[in-house]
This record gives structure tokens, sequence and C-alpha cells, in this order.
């Protein structure tokens, strides 16, 4: 049990450095920009509208990152799993990581920061959330 919680550790780290990599990416981005001047419609709608898909597959990612590791982790304590939390566990951080991947698309696409850096909050903070322990 003990090696478990050293992987989960493990992996709990390297997905939350992976975040901070896309962070500082978008951050050293040439074209980067903090703010459009006018915050407002005109930069959460750009003129590109294939990010409009991207808030919702992000959206969608973050109620997964919440529901799904639930759904397997109960199906996996009636199947009497050996470690039942490990998968849900993995699942969690990954559903939750790909919320600041598509925040990083947004911000690529768009070139301000401002509309990527939601994403990342939102998902280091969940991610801070699950730090691997012997209650999780």
């Amino acid at each position: 049990m003990q090696d478990i919680q050293k992987v989960k550790k493990i992996v709990w780290l390297a997905l939350l450095i992976s975040q901070g990599l896309f962070l500082y990416l978008l951050f050293n981005s040439p074209e980067m920009q903090l703010l459009d001047g006018a915050f407002g419609e005109q930069l959460w709608f750009s003129n590109d509208p294939s990010i409009i898909p991207l808030y919702f597959v992000a959206l969608g990612s973050l109620v997964a990152s919440i529901v799904v590791p639930n759904i397997i982790f109960n199906a996996q304590v009636k199947g009497n799993s050996a470690n039942p939390d490990y998968v849900p566990f993995v699942l969690r951080l990954a559903l939750n990581e790909s919320v600041a991947l598509f925040g990083f698309l947004i911000g690529m696409q768009t070139q301000y920061l401002a509309m990527a850096l939601p994403f990342f909050v939102i998902s280091i903070m969940r991610h801070l959330r699950f730090f691997p322990s012997a209650k999780i």
C-alpha cells in the first residue's frame, strides 16, 4: 500500500509540473498579450469561432473529472478490486489537466493570456485539492 501512495504522489507531481510548463509556454510566447484593452465580448468571443467549442469541451472535461472517477470507484469497490482508488485518482487528475490543456489551446489561438488563466486557475486549484494522502 505504501508503494501505491508513492506512485500516486509521483503522478500527482508530474501532472502538476506539466500544467506549470503549459503556463510557462504561454507566458513566453512572443505574441502573447495580457488584455486587448477593451475586456468584454470582443475578447471572450473573438473573431475566431473555433475557440467557442474549446470552452464547452473544457467545461465537459471539468464535469467529467468530477463525475467519472466516482462512477469508476464505485464499480471497482463492487468488483472487489485490490486498490479501487488508484484508477479513479489518475483519471481525475488527467481529466483535470485537460482543462488546463484546453486553456493553453485557447490562449495560443487567441494570443491573450487573460483567456487562458481562468482555465489554469480552476485546474490547478482542483489539482491541489487532490494531493494523495491516506484518505484519498
